[in-house]
């Protein structure tokens, strides 16, 4: 279980991950009033804590022996501009190579999307056209 803006010191939520029943936890905590984040899992699950900052926690989960995947749990950057250098931010940091593909995926699918806003003299069907035909 992924909390973000906790505003939570450690020794809390060591309480709050035994009453909700998980056996591990990390957190960032929180600065001031503002901010902190926790994952909470089972011991079922193996958890690697890749990196880690007051936005982001990134997590490499193994279910069993074969199963595995990256899970990168993101707190948005209040200015909604900035939300984006946390996504380019994760590919710079020398994350897997399927990980930089999706990532690369999603630069090309918002690049396109802010070409698209701005061709505002197109009613919203011809900018979904052009949008699903330009993703393509």
């Amino acid at each position: 279980m992924f909390l973000s803006e906790t505003k939570q010191k450690f020794d809390y939520m060591l309480g709050l991950k035994k009453s909700l029943g998980y056996d591990q936890l990390f957190m960032v905590e929180s600065v001031g009033l503002s901010g902190g984040l926790a994952m909470l899992w089972k011991d079922s699950y193996q958890v690697d804590v890749l990196s880690s900052d007051i936005r982001i926690i990134d997590l490499k989960v193994t279910c069993g022996v074969l199963s595995s995947f990256f899970l990168t749990c993101v707190y948005g950057d209040p200015v909604q501009a900035k939300r984006f250098e946390d996504l380019v931010r994760l590919r710079w940091e020398g994350k897997a190579r399927e990980r930089n593909r999706t990532m690369d995926l999603i630069g090309r699918c918002r690049m396109k999307i802010m070409n698209w806003r701005k061709h505002s003299d197109l009613n919203s069907r011809d900018k979904i056209t052009r949008l699903k035909s330009s993703l393509e």
